[in-house]
C-alpha cells in the first residue's frame, strides 16, 4: 500500500484565481497626504529582526544611520523580545554598539501574521504615528509548506503592513521579497533572468513560498500607486557572511 504524502509535502491546493484574488488590495487603502520627506530616518518599524537577513539590517540601520529602530518581535514580554534580539545580533556576529542598541532600539511583542499584528488598537495606532519608515523583513520562508500554510505570515502581514502605512502621516515601506518570484518564461535563454521578470501568474511558481511572495509584491505595487511610497526588494540567494561566513 502506498503510504499516504507528508501534509508539508503536499502541493498547493490553493485554486490560483484564489491566489489572484487574494491580490487585489482593499481598494479603501489609499495614502493621504504628501508621503514623508526624503530626509534622514528617523523612526522606522522593523520586523523579522530575529531572523537571519533581518538581523543584518537591523545592524546595518545601527550603523549607517541614526534612526530610532522599533522591533517587533514574537515573544511574551518586551526582556523576552530583547534578549531574542541580542541572541540573534551575537549569534551572526553583528557589530553592534552596545549603547546604540540600549537607546536607539525598542521593541514591541507582536506577530505579523495576526490581524493588526495582534497588537491592541490604540497601541497600533500610536505606532503610525510614532514611525516614519517601514522595514518589513518578517516572512515564513520554506520551500516545502503550501501557500495556504504561508498565506498569514507572508500576504496578510503585508496587508497589514500597507494599512500601517497609511495610518496617520504616510509611511516609506521596503518590503524584502525573493527571486522566487521570478520564472523562466524564455526557454530559449533559461539562465538570463531580468530582475523585472516576475512571474504572470503564480500558476508559473512550484512552490507556496514563491506564490505568497508574488501575491505579496502585488499588494506593494497596487499601494504605490495608490500613493504609498513602497519598494520592493529583492536579494539574491542568502548564503554565508562575506566577511564572517555566518550561514
Amino acid at each position: 500500500a502506498r503510504l499516504p504524502a507528508h501534509p508539508l509535502l503536499v502541493q498547493s491546493q490553493h485554486p490560483v484565481h484564489a491566489m489572484h484574488r487574494d491580490a487585489l488590495l482593499d481598494p479603501t487603502l489609499v495614502a493621504s497626504g504628501e508621503p514623508r520627506s526624503r530626509g534622514p530616518l528617523g523612526s522606522v518599524l522593523l520586523t523579522g529582526a530575529t531572523g537571519f537577513y533581518g538581523t543584518f539590517v537591523l545592524s546595518e540601520l545601527l550603523r549607517q544611520t541614526s534612526a530610532h529602530v522599533v522591533c517587533l518581535v514574537r515573544a511574551p514580554s518586551i526582556e523576552s523580545a530583547r534578549e531574542r534580539v541580542v541572541t540573534s545580533l551575537s549569534r551572526r556576529r553583528c557589530p553592534v554598539d552596545p549603547d546604540a542598541l540600549s537607546a536607539r532600539v525598542s521593541y514591541l511583542c507582536g506577530d505579523v501574521a495576526r490581524p493588526r499584528f495582534e497588537l491592541p488598537p490604540n497601541t497600533f495606532a500610536s505606532l503610525s504615528e510614532r514611525v516614519d519608515t517601514i522595514f518589513h523583513v518578517a516572512a515564513r520562508v520554506s520551500m516545502l509548506q503550501s501557500y495556504e500554510a504561508l498565506r498569514a505570515s507572508n500576504v496578510q502581514a503585508v496587508e497589514w503592513v500597507l494599512r500601517l502605512a497609511v495610518a496617520g502621516t504616510p509611511k516609506a515601506v521596503h518590503h524584502v521579497s525573493t527571486v522566487e518570484v521570478l520564472a523562466d518564461t524564455e526557454r530559449r535563454d533559461p539562465l538570463a533572468l531580468a530582475e523585472r521578470a516576475v512571474a504572470s501568474t503564480p500558476a508559473l511558481l512550484e512552490g507556496g513560498y514563491g506564490q505568497s511572495k508574488w501575491v505579496a509584491e502585488k499588494l506593494v505595487e497596487q499601494a504605490r500607486e495608490r500613493g504609498v511610497e513602497a519598494f520592493i526588494h529583492r536579494p539574491g540567494r542568502l548564503t554565508g557572511h562575506s566577511a564572517s561566513g555566518i550561514f
